[in-house]
């Protein structure tokens, strides 16, 4: 059997030469896509930037990421600050709302300053699945280039499972989104760049070409985006499906990448696109629910780290806190970005809202009060009912059974934020008057857990959920809270190395930028004595974080 598959090995390889002399777009592409032995790359070790000596257990967590706290090592190499921006961000590069749209209008074609291609990344755990039988001459009957093709094909293969929180055969991003890229140009630009981006984020080796192509199909689709854009009264006053899918797909690009800035612009731009065409809108369509999903699941999880005006969409206070009666009488279908977690998003973006009434309004108000009471008691007595979702074909009872891991943890999570908002409202107005304290200290409200309770609930929750998992990427916001606000050295050391993890096996670079925040928080009390909070760290960094 050895010499047939050599043989077989040798015309492939041969193949494969005869492609890259007859596509010269190909060269260099078509080799990352052939099977290869895998070679893990091991980030070097770095000299600390502070002293977390009292936290020992961390050492073997943490002495081999490179981020802004690097705990001491053996080596020699001097620190660097990972990921943070050298240059202060251009305004010119922002999206602008400046005519009758009040909706996207981009300013600069180029990808966003922090979008930079690092070229250390953490190794893979599996290899690319990618197919080298599906030959690159069906580029003719498709109208696309071979190149666009292969990116497609990676998409489909490697990243729709770690996009959405429940994938399935029935995942708009397996049976939608393909159908529309390969007669969409604007669209298949925008999709190839997300593949061209996780291919780098993913590589074990500089790989130049990769960061070319990713920021020229970025450019690409956002020229595409712009155009369409300013012929929107030729589309009889409603946005394309390419407009909305194009853009979720540049918000993506920058989430995958690590920026920390773009994204909201192009979830902002999407929010008001809809917006504006409403009356137009068909939700019911599957782009429509598609695009809905996508809204709600990253806009409500913005809002826990947006330190600016609240520009992520404009909803009132009960918005957050009663679910809409078309939720209440009949079933609807499972979303698969959103799962089981709908109310709890809900509850997140109300809490948010809770804080910034408070810090407006100068004192906890009777209402604030109520709002705060019916939350927690909305909160215990939450519980999802399979009765009330239609759940596609091919969802199992062990994913089920997962999305409801998912939801728990987000609940917990929920306890966390609310312990942490009620105890920062405090600590940033000392000033107030004794009734406004009393007002907001946890007892009060009746809260069930302690925040090292729920952070244990939550780690647990996340234990229960397999490494790889579809749903994993969903654990990055429990995580994370858990992480900022326990006080339990053994909890952050679970937090860091399944964050460093997930890295591996999802490789979406907002993951690291959590996982940096995480970890400065704790540098924070070794340098400081006392740990400062993350949204005070968020700030100095000027970081817009997104927990998808």
């Amino acid at each position: 059997m050895a010499r047939p598959f050599s043989l077989l090995w040798s015309l492939l390889k041969l193949t494969v030469g005869i492609l890259n002399l007859q596509m010269p777009e190909l060269r260099g592409l078509w080799a990352n896509c052939v099977p290869q032995r895998r070679r893990r790359s091991h980030a070097s070790r770095r000299i600390s930037t502070c002293d977390l000596s009292f936290v020992a257990p961390l050492r073997a967590t943490l002495s081999d990421s490179e981020d802004y706290c690097q705990l001491p090592t053996s080596g020699t190499a001097t620190p660097v600050a990972a990921g943070e921006d050298s240059e202060p961000y251009d305004d010119s590069e922002r999206w602008l709302w400046s005519n009758e749209l009040a909706a996207i209008s981009v300013a600069s074609t180029s990808p966003s300053r922090d979008t930079v291609f690092s070229t250390e990344r953490p190794p893979m755990e599996r290899a690319s699945t990618i197919d080298p039988t599906w030959s690159p001459s069906a580029s003719s009957y498709f109208g696309v280039s071979s190149q666009s093709l292969v990116f497609l094909q990676y998409y489909l293969e490697r990243l729709c499972p770690v996009l959405v929180m429940m994938d399935a055969p029935t995942n708009p991003l397996r049976f939608l989104l393909p159908q529309s890229a390969l007669s969409s140009p604007m669209l298949l630009h925008a999709v190839c760049a997300v593949s061209a981006c996780h291919m780098l984020q993913t590589s074990t080796t500089t790989n130049s070409q990769l960061g070319l192509d990713a920021v020229g199909h970025y450019t690409h689709a956002l020229n595409d985006l712009n155009k369409s854009l300013s012929n929107y009264k030729g589309l009889g006053g409603r946005p394309s499906e390419d407009i909305l899918l194009t853009t979720v797909f540049l918000c993506k690009y920058e989430i995958v990448n690590g920026s920390t800035k773009m994204w909201k612009q192009h979830l902002v731009g999407l929010e008001r696109l809809v917006n504006m065409w409403q009356s137009k809108f068909q939700e019911a369509s599957e782009a429509g629910a598609f695009v809905q999903g996508f809204i709600t699941y990253h806009s409500n999880i913005a809002k826990i780290t947006d330190l600016a005006v609240d520009e992520m969409g404009h909803m009132n206070d009960s918005s957050h806190i009663e679910q809409p009666d078309k939720d209440k009488n009949s079933p609807r279908a499972l979303d698969p970005y959103i799962g089981f977690t709908e109310y709890l998003l809900k509850a997140f973006a109300s809490i948010s809202l809770i804080s910034r009434r408070i810090i407006s309004a100068r004192s906890c108000t009777l209402q604030i009060h109520e709002d705060i009471k019916t939350l927690e008691k909305k909160l215990a007595s939450w519980k999802w009912s399979l009765k009330s979702y239609v759940v596609p074909d091919g969802v199992s009872p062990s994913n089920l059974q997962m999305l409801e891991r998912v939801a728990e943890a987000y609940r917990f999570a929920a306890y966390i934020y609310l312990h942490s908002t009620l105890k920062t409202v405090n600590s940033e107005q000392p000033n107030r008057s004794g009734a406004y304290g009393d007002l907001l200290r946890a007892k009060d409200f009746g809260l069930p857990y302690s925040v090292e309770y729920a952070v244990q609930q939550c780690l647990d929750l996340a234990g229960e959920i397999p490494s790889g998992h579809g749903c994993e990427s969903a654990l990055l916001l429990p995580l994370f809270l858990a992480g900022c606000e326990t006080n339990n050295v053994t909890h952050i050391s679970v937090v860091v190395q399944r964050l460093m993890k997930m890295e591996q096996t999802i490789g979406i670079g907002n993951i690291k930028r959590a996982r940096e925040v995480v970890q400065k928080v704790w540098c924070s009390a070794a340098e400081m004595g006392g740990k400062r909070h993350w949204k005070v760290i968020l700030k100095d960094l000027g970081w817009d974080l997104i927990l998808t």
